[in-house]
This record gives C-alpha cells, sequence and structure tokens, in this order.
C-alpha cells in the first residue's frame, strides 16, 4: 500500500491497479484436486455413518470404523493441511510491476523485491520514452 500511495504522489492521476500472478496450469489443478478432497474427508466425518449404505463399499466402511472417534481430529486436520499445501500451491512468489504495458520490475527475473526509488525511475523511465 506504501508503494501505490508513493507512485500515485510522484505521477498524479496515474491510477495503481494491483491482481493476482496466474498460477502454473497444474499447481492449478492441484489446488482444486485438493479442495474436493478436503470436502470429502469433512463430508465424510460430519455425515459418514449415515452415507455408508450409500457407499456400499467394505474398505471405506472399515476405514470410517477404525477412525469413528477421531472424526473431529481427521476432519480439522484436513482442512488446515489441505489449506497450507493449497496456500504453497497458489503462491507464485511474484512482484511485477507494469507500466503503459511495459515492464518495470520483475521478482521472478531478479529474484528480490523492489526498493521504491527504482519503481519511480523505472516509470519516469519509459515515460520519457513515451514521450519521445
Amino acid at each position: 500500500m506504501q508503494i501505490k500511495q508513493a507512485i500515485e504522489q510522484q505521477f498524479p492521476g496515474m491510477e495503481v491497479l494491483g491482481s493476482n500472478y496466474p498460477v502454473a496450469p497444474l499447481k492449478a489443478t492441484l489446488t482444486s484436486i485438493i479442495t474436493i478432497l478436503q470436502a470429502a474427508v469433512v463430508v465424510m466425518c460430519v455425515v459418514g455413518e449415515r452415507l455408508l449404505p450409500f457407499l456400499n463399499n467394505a474398505a471405506i466402511t472399515q476405514l470410517f470404523e477404525q477412525h469413528k472417534d477421531k472424526r473431529l481430529q481427521i476432519g480439522l486436520g484436513a482442512w488446515f493441511v489441505g489449506n497450507l499445501i493449497k496456500t504453497q500451491l497458489s503462491s507464485t512468489g511474484a512482484l511485477e510491476v507494469f507500466f503503459d504495458g511495459q515492464l518495470v520490475f520483475s521478482k521472478l527475473q531478479t529474484g528480490r523485491t523492489p526498493v521504491l526509488p527504482e519503481i519511480i525511475k523505472g516509470i519516469a523511465d519509459i515515460q520519457g520514452i513515451a514521450r519521445s
């Protein structure tokens, strides 16, 4: 937020927009699969006894019966661990700064976070190019 305010001060009238960098398709798919598995585990923990007759699967019934007394811990564990994994999969580590369609700074390329003066200089340089 400080960077946004500083840029808007240096360049009055400029609108600063933030957006999420796209996640790789494989990671997005894995995130969706984990969400489905989380939901299945939580549903089984909450209403599993009523669903078992409809599933008609001996292995699932046996697994449920063995861990019936630990349903709360299993459900919470699936929820929290699943969310932790999904957060890691969704994190791109990107901080890409563009001005007028041109790259000003890329954390993906440099491996570091920018400092405000280099962002301001990059924008000013592009504006200078655009004015020539």
